[in-house]
């Protein structure tokens, strides 16, 4: 899906936005600006991972 915008600014993680969502921030262990080697490998995953910032 298109029209997905990830910014970061002086708040911790990354801002994901959307017009037709509601915006989010993330940590910045889930973003990625490259695609997987292996596809069917799973992510790595902090041990403790935080998965939205409220």
């Amino acid at each position: 899906m298109s029209g997905f915008y990830a910014t970061t600014d002086e708040q911790e993680g990354v801002l994901i936005q959307h017009g037709s969502y509601r915006d989010t921030r993330v940590p910045e262990w889930r973003i990625t600006q490259q695609e997987p080697v292996d596809l069917h490998a799973a992510p790595a995953i902090p041990d403790d991972a935080v998965w939205q910032i409220s």
